[in-house]
C-alpha cells in the first residue's frame, strides 16, 4: 500500500481503498464519508453533503416571477371620455367595457331617432350618466386592478 494519509477519507492511488482515519480499508463504490463532503456521483445527479447523496439539480421548481406593467387610471378615463366602457376594456374588463359601450351605442342611436319629437331628451340623462358612468369605472378599474398587484397609483 501506499504511504499513511492524514486525512481520513482519502483513495488510495489505485482507487481500491479508503482511509479510514486508523487503516486502510476496501473502498465501496457510491459510499461517500463526511470528509467526501462535496464529491459528485459516478453518475454526476447526485453530491455528496456529508451525510446524505442531494440531487446536484433541484427537484422541486419555484414559480417564475412574472413582472406586470401597471395600467394607467389617466389612459383609462380618457379612452372612456371618447368612448364609454373602452377604459374597461382597456383595463382587461371586456365583458363589463363591451355591456357599457353597446348601452351606449343604444341610447344613443334611440336619441337621435327620437330627438325629432322631443321625446329623445329622456335618453339624455342616462347618456350622460353612462359616459360619467364609463371614465370614472374606467380610472377605478385601473387603480383597483394595480392595487390588487401590488402597485400604488
Amino acid at each position: 500500500m501506499a504511504e499513511i494519509p492524514t486525512t481520513a477519507g482519502t483513495l488510495s492511488p489505485d482507487g481500491r481503498h479508503r482511509w479510514d482515519g486508523v487503516k486502510w480499508v476496501v473502498a465501496e463504490e457510491g459510499v461517500a464519508t463526511s470528509s467526501d463532503a462535496g464529491q459528485l456521483s459516478p453518475d454526476g445527479r447526485f453530491r455528496w453533503n456529508g451525510t446524505e447523496w442531494m440531487p446536484t439539480t433541484p427537484t422541486a421548481t419555484s414559480p417564475a416571477t412574472m413582472v406586470v406593467s401597471p395600467k394607467s387610471p389617466g389612459l383609462s378615463t380618457i379612452a372612456s371620455f371618447f368612448l364609454p366602457g373602452l377604459g374597461s376594456i382597456i383595463n382587461g374588463e371586456g365583458g363589463k367595457g363591451a355591456v357599457m359601450l353597446i348601452s351606449y351605442l343604444v341610447l344613443q342611436f334611440f336619441f337621435w331617432l327620437t330627438i325629432w319629437f322631443l321625446l329623445g331628451l329622456i335618453f339624455l340623462p342616462f347618456i350622460i350618466g353612462l359616459w360619467i358612468w364609463g371614465m370614472y369605472d374606467g380610472y377605478e378599474g385601473a387603480r383597483k386592478w394595480n392595487a390588487s398587484h401590488g402597485i400604488v397609483s
